[in-house]
């Protein structure tokens, strides 16, 4: 079964994903020329290893605790806080205690010419 993807004016049960999005699944929820949403879930331990992306990002915790390494320091994130990480700088996320989620928000960059 193909993952559910918001529409335009849909609106989307970040806390309550639909059925066919388990809970401890990550996932992009939609995805335009300019902006991409991600629910990105990290159970205890886990990282995604340092890299980055073209366009600035936030990084908003829903649920658990993230920790973010980025801009020269780590931090942790606890649900209703909010981090800014600018286009191309280096990051690193790591679930930090039981399973955190975490809302990916990230400006897409177009390629000149297109």
């Amino acid at each position: 079964m193909a993952i559910h993807h918001a529409r335009p004016g849909e609106v989307f049960d970040l806390a309550h994903p639909q059925q066919e999005v388990p809970n401890s699944q990550s996932t992009a929820l939609f995805r335009t020329d300019d902006i991409e949403v991600i629910r990105r879930v990290l159970r205890a331990g886990e990282k995604v290893p340092e890299h980055c992306v073209d366009g600035d990002m936030t990084l908003q915790c829903l649920s658990g605790a993230v920790r973010v390494s980025a801009h020269g320091a780590t931090q942790a994130l606890a649900p209703g806080k909010l981090m800014y990480v600018a286009a191309r700088a280096p990051y690193q996320l790591e679930g930090d205690g039981g399973e955190g989620v975490v809302l990916m928000t990230i400006v897409r960059v177009r390629e000149k010419g297109a």
